[in-house]
């Protein structure tokens, strides 16, 4: 991405920001620091940014926007949140670092670090061009952030306020512009060309009201890749009316998106400025002379390996500070040998050429073209999402107008919103309209309410709910295909080549499977227990049924199915080319019918076969063409040659049609079925029906997730109680590991503890870690183990390919030279690599290339091909991969992503874990590979960040918090029908409802609080303290529940004002509300004024609108915690045993009915969801304590009606006596 967010911590941070800067340069020109002739070294120096600046400092000595930052301002607002000129705090400050729930280490946020960097291509020609060029290139790229931060500031930036509601504050409010600093650095680590800005916005911004705040960091991290889109647009319509430069798309291989780079500017300069391996070779090699130089001797193997080690350490972390002038000339230098010429002369033509493209208006775009692109965006959209946001349909319309350019960024930024509004009117909205009102106070000048927060719209698409109600459908459809009795019984007695019988939960997933009759069915099989032996037997039981090869296997990727196909002896193919065979199907059955109608038609006639050509082209082209070319059609000739060629085709389309056909009583089994798209399993299921065959998706989605659109697998698991699901883990060696990976599986945290206790967590700064992974998978495989090194990240597979490249290069294992490849490697003869894409034509004996196929390279060849052999036990084979095949879709196979790990069971598994962005799913699948040993090697000095994004030491996580953060992050998909539940659920909830019933409350009954402290006996000056302090809302929210609570605030505040005295008291507010909460206040006589049982009940406010809003949520409170009750009553929810039974009379019946409607809501709002009443946590905070204890005294109290009715009913019951008296 050209533009990059991330989290700046509080404290030293920001010094990274400094560190580089040329010390004493005052220059105002932005501009004149990034051209060739600045000889200062280092870096120029921040500048302010925003239109929230000027609020900085007092009257007479303001911020302004343009200045230099220095290191002092820098200190007080991003180190300690306070104004970068007086030192006043600006809101809350900075909070300590604490240890969270989760056992890490919290930080607080000073920042959002948005970097902007140059396409490579551009960097490149500002690198070497000259002056003027550099300016126009850098005013180019300043402007366009300008522009960037405009939206940010219109779109983005916004604060919260208000109650606590399901996400924090419950209310998103504007504020009045944002504070940045910009810092421009003009190299990478390795001193090559990397124009780039940091941008920094602080964790600081001004309300409406004028009170400072922190921003609201969800749409922040929500914006990031439609703000990088946007800019990449931007900066290529200003290059272009600058320069003139033309833009074009260049592939960057088949796992990277493609990009947009500046025609004329070749891919060697680019490669050239794009790696830093030449500074660790030639500091390699200088540490090498070194060595011979000390020691009189060339070092050994193992010296060379630390010495490669020590060269990589020692160029990666710290920046070396030239002058600008000092680089232009080395880049200069190295570009002139690229190029073969003069490098500065070639960038003066190359932007001095004439390139005449059209720049477009917004006006220029009709309605017609917005929606054909609003329509190519959700088509986009819907095949990678099952939901989408607005954020991602911007995302997407930057990708689909990239190529055109813009006369403004005003103009491009128009035709986005139209797009992006065409796309939500196209889309199906899942969030439920506000169910209340809101009162003008908190309703945007766009008419929104700010109770539902900028571009939290979740949409999906007709199509995409009717895929899912497809697959659903046919999951209950019975009278599909089904084993008998006895097939189950034979399955449950045989035992396989080892002599083991199925298990008890196997053969349960079989009855069941085999005996349901639906359409589709479902296996959930966690990692490790059994799935492959299961299936066999469902395999040879299904074809005693219904005949030999009536299964097939499908798998989300070739190899993958190659294995299922030999492990459980079926046919298999991957998921793509059977729907795209089937869909192949009606063309073929249409031209076999047309060719045997004209097949008639010759052989009847006999003669002359060029009479024919019109019928035979319309009937099949194909066969038209095979013809014509030779010369079957010519006059003359016999029609016995054109027959036989029919025929021919005939027989080749009835074998294709009848390949991939399905046929009534067939089990197709879809392998790894979570990793396939929603769109794909619907086809399926349809061909399944169409067939009356039956589907068994089998898979897991606590694993990874499908590239396309996906969440089907899960919400089809969850639609039944009885799903078939293997639960004996039977893959690991240790008894422990069975257990620990399921609980692993559900994000349990203390199991972390039984890895860390059995040494299966390692931890360590990331080079160490790259270090230690490396070294026990090479000792696994000199062992003879099967063993994978798995990460989850292109760099660090590709870091840990090139470290074990280098080790068998060193040990003669490898040839040094070779071939270069996409991501930069090199491979040659002695290497192990992987295949990325099929490819049918390069064949193998019986196979073909495949997708995830790994080999041992044998020979490299002067025309970029290269020979390899297999590297499998079942299969040998040679190949020779072309040139283009090894450009594209070819890297070195030492190390794979989690996602090509999927599936995988070998010996050991070596996990390199890189960094806290890794998801839950990715770590199960790392950590349940081997048989034997599944380690994880965990980094935990951020070395993925830049300096001033990472902790400060003294808080660094250790292994467990880092891995502890990963089990919280989850990366499973919802299908669209769990998304539109789940967003009817969060926006009904009484957390929501509650939280915006008392922040209208509170805002309402401001004026009344105020008057009431007002003639408490506070000073004018002690009042004002109050009303600014971050204490004022929660004291006004404790005289809302007072006041519902019937306390005489009037009589009650001046007494605990007049306590003790609050001279010199730093925060008023917060002694009030200590005094408050810990007094006894009179009440006056009464039953407290609650909504629910929980929430205090409004005064009667001032004005209509108001008095509405409340109103309607408080009776959606009441309605939707009665249902939540009286279902959990009726579900017999394990929750309320406490309650006991209802009493039968009508009149405690309701009395208990609306204890337990008290109790439902507390759940509700607070989200306990255990069948502890009040859950197992002990609430931390005060609102929430005290809701707890009026939910105890209602779960109390609906138990001793139980038990009164109880014992009234046992003293009225007539003895035995008593009726045999009565009855004489």
């Amino acid at each position: 991405m050209t533009m990059s967010m991330r989290v700046m911590s509080a404290g030293a941070a920001y010094r990274y920001l400094l560190k580089s800067v040329a010390v004493g340069d005052g220059s105002r020109d932005m501009t004149a620091p990034l051209i060739r002739y600045y000889t200062t070294k280092g870096t120029p120096p921040g500048r302010w940014f925003g239109s929230g600046v000027p609020a900085l400092g007092i009257p007479g000595t303001r911020v302004v926007e343009g200045q230099a930052v220095t290191e002092e301002q820098l200190r007080r607002l991003l180190g300690e949140g306070r104004d970068p000129l007086t030192g006043a705090p600006l809101g809350r400050a900075h909070r300590d670092f604490t240890t969270d729930a989760n056992g890490a280490r919290r930080r607080a946020v000073a920042g959002y670090d948005h970097t902007f960097s140059l396409p490579k291509s551009l960097s490149a020609l500002w690198a070497v061009a000259d002056a003027g060029t550099q300016a126009l290139i850098a005013t180019a790229h300043h402007e366009t952030i300008r522009d960037m931060l405009a939206i940010i500031e219109r779109d983005v930036a916004a604060t919260r306020t208000g109650s606590k509601g399901p996400d924090g504050a419950v209310a998103q409010v504007p504020v009045r512009g944002v504070v940045a600093t910009a810092f421009d650095h003009y190299d990478s680590r390795a001193s090559d060309p990397h124009l780039h800005t940091h941008v920094v916005i602080a964790n600081r911004v001004q309300g409406p009201d004028g009170r400072w705040r922190a921003l609201d960091g969800r749409p922040i991290h929500a914006d990031v890749v439609a703000l990088s889109e946007t800019y990449t647009g931007m900066l290529m319509d200003r290059v272009h009316r600058e320069l003139g430069a033309v833009w074009e798309q260049r592939d960057r291989g088949e796992r990277r998106t493609p990009a947009w780079e500046i025609k004329g500017v070749p891919e060697e300069l680019i490669a050239e400025f794009s790696s830093r391996s030449h500074d660790i070779d030639a500091e390699h090699e200088r540490l090498i002379a070194a060595y011979k130089a000390e020691h009189g001797r060339r070092p050994s193997r193992q010296t060379i390996i630390r010495l490669r080690q020590q060269a990589t350490i020692s160029t990666r972390p710290s920046k070396t500070l030239h002058s600008l002038a000092e680089l232009t000339r080395q880049w200069r230098t190295r570009a002139t040998s690229i190029l073969g010429r003069d490098a500065t002369r070639w960038a003066v033509g190359l932007a001095g050429a004439p390139h005449p493209v059209r720049t477009l208006r917004a006006d220029d775009w009709t309605t017609v073209d917005i929606n054909t692109v609003a329509r190519a965006v959700l088509q986009a959209v819907g095949e990678k999402r099952s939901t989408w946001r607005r954020w991602n349909l911007i995302a997407e319309a930057a990708r689909q107008i990239v190529e055109h350019r813009f006369a403004s960024a005003l103009d491009r930024d128009a035709v986005l919103q139209r797009v992006a509004d065409a796309a939500e009117a196209g889309s199906l909205r899942l969030t439920p309209p506000e169910l209340a009102p809101t009162p003008p106070a908190f309703i945007r000048p766009d008419g929104s309410s700010m109770f539902r927060p900028v571009g939290s719209v979740v949409f999906s698409s007709e199509r995409m709910l009717g895929a899912e109600e497809t697959l659903l459908r046919a999951s209950r459809t019975r009278g599909g295909p089904i084993l008998t009795e006895a097939a189950i019984l034979r399955a449950a007695r045989r035992r396989d080549e080892r002599g083991r019988r199925l298990a008890d939960d196997q053969l349960t997933a079989l009855a069941r499977i085999g005996g349901s009759g639906l359409v589709l069915d479902l296996l959930v099989g966690p990692a490790g227990t059994g799935k492959t032996t299961m299936l066999s037997a469902l395999r040879r039981a299904w074809e005693q049924v219904h005949g030999r090869g009536s299964v097939m296997g499908l798998a989300p990727t070739a190899a993958a199915a190659d294995v299922l196909g030999q492990e459980l002896g079926v046919t298999a193919e991957n998921t793509i080319k059977f729907l795209y065979e089937t869909d192949q199907a009606t063309d073929r059955r249409a031209e076999l019918e047309a060719l045997t109608r004209l097949l008639r038609g010759v052989s009847a006639v006999g003669g002359p076969a060029d009479v024919w050509e019109a019928r035979l082209r319309a009937a099949s082209p194909r066969v038209a063409d095979a013809a014509k070319k030779a010369g079957l059609l010519d006059p003359g000739r016999s029609s016995k040659s054109l027959e036989r060629m029919i025929r021919n085709r005939l027989d080749t389309l009835r074998n294709r049609i009848g390949q991939w056909q399905l046929q009534p009583g067939q089990l197709l089994i879809v392998d790894e079925a979570a990793m396939v798209g929603t769109f794909a399993l619907e086809r399926l299921a349809l061909e399944v029906h169409r067939a009356r065959a039956k589907l068994l998706l089998v898979g897991d989605a606590a694993q990874m997730q499908p590239i396309d659109s996906g969440g089907a697998f899960g919400m089809l698991a969850n639609e039944r109680d009885d799903t078939p699901t293997l639960v004996d883990v039977r893959r690991f060696a240790a008894e422990w590991e069975r257990d620990a990976s399921l609980r692993l599986r559900l994000g349990d945290e203390a199991v972390l503890q039984d890895y860390a206790e059995h040494d299966r967590i390692v931890s360590g700064g990331y080079e160490q870690m790259v270090e230690a992974a490396y070294a026990a998978w090479r000792a696994d495989v000199a062992a003879g183990r099967r063993s994978i090194l798995v990460t989850e990240t292109l760099q660090a597979v590709t870091e840990l390919n090139e470290r074990a490249r280098y080790d068998r290069v060193t040990a003669g294992k490898v040839t040094a030279g070779g071939l270069r490849l996409h991501d930069g490697t090199t491979v040659g003869a002695g290497d192990l690599i992987i295949t990325r894409n099929i490819e049918r034509r390069l064949t193998t004996g019986r196979g073909w290339v495949k997708n995830n196929d790994r080999w041992v390279v044998s020979a490299t060849h002067l025309d970029g091909s290269l020979t390899a052999r297999r590297n499998t036990r079942r299969r040998v084979g040679w190949v020779r991969l072309p040139a283009w095949y090894v450009a594209a879709h070819v890297d070195l196979g030492y190390a794979v992503t989690v996602q090509r790990a999927q599936g995988l069971t070998v010996d050991t598994s070596h996990a390199l874990v890189a960094s806290q962005a890794m998801t839950r799913e990715a770590l199960y699948v790392a950590l349940t590979r081997g048989q034997h040993a599944n380690i994880a090697y965990v980094a935990v000095d951020e070395a993925h960040l830049e300096e001033h994004q990472r902790r400060p030491e003294h808080v660094m996580p250790d292994a467990l918090a880092v891995l502890n953060r990963i089990l919280h992050n989850t990366g499973a998909e919802l299908s669209a029908r769990d998304t539109l539940a789940a967003e009817h659920e969060r926006w009904a909830g009484i957390a929501q409802l509650a939280a915006e019933y008392d922040t209208i409350d509170a805002d309402a009954g401001r004026h009344r609080w105020v008057a009431l402290l007002t003639a408490s006996g506070l000073t004018e000056q002690q009042l004002d303290d109050v009303l600014a302090s971050d204490s004022a809302g929660p004291l006004f929210a404790e005289f809302r529940r007072a006041e519902a609570d019937r306390v005489d605030l009037a009589a009650a505040l001046p007494v605990l004002v007049a306590q003790r005295s609050l001279y010199d008291v730093e925060d008023i507010g917060a002694v009030l509300l200590h005094r408050f909460t810990n007094s006894e206040l009179p009440r006056a006589k009464g039953v407290p004024r609650l909504i629910a049982g929980l929430i205090p009940e409004a005064a009667v406010p001032a004005d209509d609108a108001t008095r509405a809003a409340l109103t309607e949520r408080a009776r959606l409170i009441t309605k939707r915690a009665r249902s939540l009750a009286e279902t959990a009553i009726t579900t017999r929810q394990p929750w309320t045993t406490q309650l006991g039974p209802a009493p039968d009379d009508p009149t405690r019946r309701e009395a208990w009915l609306r204890l337990a409607t008290t109790v439902a809501a507390y759940r509700d709002r607070h989200s306990v969801t255990d069948s502890v009443p009040l859950g197992s946590e002990t609430p931390e905070d005060w609102p929430r304590t005290r809701d707890r204890d009026l939910a105890r005294r209602a779960l109390t109290r609906a138990a001793q009606l139980t038990a009164e009715a109880h014992a009234r009913s046992e003293r009225d019951a007539p003895t035995l006596a008593g009726l045999a008296a009565s009855a004489l």
